[in-house]
């Protein structure tokens, strides 16, 4: 799957996804039966230097956002885009760029409260 153009994983259980172990970009996504071409709709962008050190857990600082989201009760689901070599700005740049273009919920990027845990502006 492709988000902005990046190559992404296809979409797994956020309990059971396998995360690859260098840098890289994620995916957090609720289904959504309306989104197009496939039903995964991101809720979340995020990044991390060893995607396989648990840059996507319960733990996660924007966990509460994600199972908050309406549609989170069908299951959340995680997609990997492997960037070996990248740092951690160049990652970042990326996000910000899908999050520009594609407004997950989840991602709170102006520092302002956007209602229930950040969901909702």
């Amino acid at each position: 799957m492709r988000y902005g153009g990046w190559l992404f994983s296809a979409p797994a259980s956020l309990a059971g996804a396998s995360a690859p172990a260098c840098a890289g970009l994620y995916a957090v996504q609720v289904v959504n039966p309306t989104w197009t071409p496939c039903p995964f709709e991101p809720i979340f962008f995020g990044h991390a230097a060893d995607l396989a050190a648990g840059a996507v857990a319960a733990t996660h600082q924007a966990f509460g956002r994600w199972i908050a989201h309406p549609r989170a009760g069908t299951g959340l689901f995680v997609s990997y885009a492997a960037l070996p070599c990248t740092s951690d700005e160049v990652l970042g740049n990326i996000v910000v760029g899908l999050v520009a273009t594609y407004r997950p919920a989840a991602n709170v990027n102006d520092g302002r409260p956007r209602g229930l845990l950040g969901l909702a502006g």
